[in-house]
């Protein structure tokens, strides 16, 4: 048996969007020299839902092939972790983590083309959630569910909770990004 994984469900937090800009902000300076964008991804990024104590946040590279190097050497000088276990079945994507302090249990940073199809769907499930309270109510009820169990791996969490999410992002990318089709 792997080791056992508890999952947290907390109320939303009303810290978490300054938490998530001073991240931002410190993000930004790192990486000044770079054409990026950021955004607050995730549950703690959609002001009522119950979350992970987790920020989320999503930096787009403009150019992401000549410049995630660059971006991997800046941000792990940072003091994040570089984890680069799915990055054989998402090339396409940097994952870090650091841990975080207080109200916020970790930081995770994914970096990804601007644009592509990992930025456009977590930002329409985003928007989509913060524009329809009763999907994001449903959404919390789901997690929330999900987290009374025990998982060998957190990402068995992540899995389970497709479900739910694959469907309302369709929607969502048909709303909000009408005219991008998934390469």
């Amino acid at each position: 048996m792997k080791g056992q994984k508890i999952i947290t469900i907390v109320d939303y937090n009303p810290e978490w969007p300054e938490i998530y800009e001073k991240e931002k902000g410190l993000i930004d300076g790192i990486l000044a020299d770079i054409d990026h964008q950021i955004e607050h991804i995730g549950s703690t990024s959609v002001k009522g839902l119950g979350a992970k104590a987790v920020i989320d946040v999503m930096i787009g590279l403009e150019n992401f092939d000549r410049d995630s190097e660059k971006l991997v050497e800046l941000i792990t000088g940072a003091g994040y972790n570089y984890i680069d276990t799915f990055e054989h079945t998402m090339p396409y994507r940097r994952y870090f983590n650091k841990p975080g302090e207080g109200v916020i249990t970790k930081y995770h940073v994914h970096s990804v083309q601007t644009g592509g199809w990992f930025w456009n769907r977590h930002i329409a499930f985003r928007n989509y959630l913060r524009d329809h309270c009763d999907v994001r109510d449903e959404y919390c009820r789901v997690k929330k569910e999900l987290a009374k169990k025990v998982w060998d791996e957190n990402n068995d969490y992540a899995w389970a909770k497709t479900d739910f999410i694959v469907p309302v992002q369709e929607k969502a990318l048909k709303i909000y990004f009408p005219d991008y089709e998934k390469g």
